[in-house]
């Protein structure tokens, strides 16, 4: 009997959640099948499965024709708690289901998914009523640990939780955001279970994937898989615990659609699965302290979780000294700190935001900004600096301020009008690095003050 399928594309070329094609096959709901879609041939899942025989009707009214399906590459592949998984990052990122779990797993994984042992999920896919696609028949489980620390503090620990899951006969699962990362992760956990540690990342040709997963998933023995994040579909039966190892990194994002944060969608991925998900990172994002202190998720026992530094922070509202006699570049509170570093003989540093002087200038009577004649752009008070004769000694420059772009380059001499109106009225806007220097320099005489900037302290280049 002929079966008419409904197929999820793992693809980022359509915007449809599911394509219609038929067979004389009967696969199950969740299937990996291999379907034409324009010129290609692209991996799909089966969504759900109708007798050709009850939409008799609606095959002779549709406007196209159906294609019939490539291949059924594996039966049973993906697991429930995958499929929910992706469904719910689909969902968090407005793509389609394809696209996602596209982005999720790592497209060898689809390719070599007839020569893969797959170990069976006990949680089952059944189609929704309410459209073609797939939903976990379970409840969301799952506990988050953290872990914050030194990166020999972190290791021991995750050493220590390695003998303990294995004295339970338990796997884990470690995730690092780069192959560099997850290849130096292996080098520092394997000594003494060389044996039993194996690892995969998309730096590996199809063929040694296929090769390192069966082992892993045939090995009797408890095993540690390292692996980068699209291959967090790998399991075993004993399988109880997945870390994301270096969390804070870039590597965990994709900079392409549907910019799926792979973080995020491990998390998920545990939840449905039911698994103990840690996270370790020398300094945890403030995302994931803040849902710590918040106690969403928690240090684990294995774990020491320690705050890198004890620096506490203050914000002071600049807003008191706005205008006229009251203006100030420093604060009182600012001042206060500079005195006590100079009484104690000790160091600080004071980030400015903008060069020169000040970042703009404008007109006081029309308000126009004086920018450059060359590009447009705002041009930036800079103080002349002096500079050193052939016999040593400081020459200063006759004109004591000029205007330079940052975008192009042109300096001009700051003796001009305004070219709207004509006003010879012209103020700054705004507190540059060279005002803060000078503002310490005429407040504390005589402290060392050392400037760094592209301006002050030349590159490599600049000084060949």
């Amino acid at each position: 009997p002929m079966n008419i399928i409904e197929i999820i594309p793992i693809s980022r070329s359509t915007k449809l959640e599911t394509l219609s094609y038929f067979t004389s096959e009967n696969p199950p709901v969740g299937a990996i099948v291999d379907v034409p879609l324009r010129s290609k041939v692209i991996h799909g899942i089966v969504a759900a499965v109708r007798s050709a025989a009850s939409m008799k009707a609606d095959l002779k009214t549709a406007p196209f024709s159906l294609k019939k399906i490539e291949k059924v590459k594996a039966r049973n592949f993906l697991s429930g708690s995958l499929i929910a998984a992706a469904r719910e990052e689909a969902d968090y990122a407005g793509a389609t289901l394809g696209a996602t779990l596209k982005a999720m797993v790592h497209e060898s994984i689809f390719a070599e998914a007839d020569k893969l042992e797959i170990v069976p999920s006990s949680k089952s896919l059944v189609p929704s009523r309410e459209k073609n696609d797939l939903v976990l028949s379970t409840k969301d489980s799952g506990l988050i640990y953290v872990l914050q620390g030194d990166d020999d503090d972190r290791y021991g620990a995750y050493r220590s939780m390695i003998r303990q899951e294995f004295a339970q006969k338990k796997s884990l699962l470690f995730l690092a955001p780069t192959v560099e990362e997850a290849g130096y992760l292996k080098s520092v956990l394997e000594k003494g279970i060389e044996k039993y540690i194996f690892i995969i990342h998309q730096g590996m040709t199809a063929k040694k994937i296929c090769e390192t997963w069966n082992k892993a998933v045939e090995e009797k023995h408890p095993i540690v898989m390292i692996a980068t994040g699209a291959f967090m579909i790998f399991a075993r039966t004993d399988l109880d615990s997945i870390i994301i190892e270096r969390e804070n990194m870039r590597g965990w994002k994709h900079t392409r659609r549907p910019y799926l944060d792979l973080r995020h969608a491990i998390e998920t991925y545990t939840k449905k699965s039911g698994l103990k998900l840690y996270i370790g990172d020398l300094a945890l994002r403030i995302e994931t302290s803040r849902r710590q202190d918040q106690g969403n998720i928690e240090a684990g026992v294995l774990f020491k979780v320690r705050s890198v530094s004890s620096a506490r922070d203050s914000v002071i509202d600049m807003k008191q000294y706005k205008g006229g006699t009251s203006f100030r570049i420093l604060s009182e509170s600012v001042e206060n700190l500079i005195k006590k570093t100079r009484e104690e003989n000790a160091e600080m540093i004071i980030i400015a935001a903008r060069k020169g002087l000040a970042p703009s200038t404008i007109c006081g009577d029309c308000h126009t900004i004086v920018v450059c004649k060359n590009c447009g752009a705002p041009v930036v008070l800079h103080e002349s600096k002096s500079v050193k004769g052939a016999n040593g000694t400081e020459i200063s420059s006759d004109v004591p301020t000029y205007f330079l772009c940052h975008h192009c380059g042109e300096r001009r001499s700051t003796e001009e009008y305004c070219k709207n109106c004509g006003s010879w009225k012209l103020g700054t806007v705004g507190i540059g690095i060279d005002l803060v220097k000078k503002k310490i320099a005429d407040l504390f005489p005589g402290i060392k003050i050392f400037q760094l900037d592209s301006d002050s302290t030349p590159t490599p280049k600049k000084i060949r």
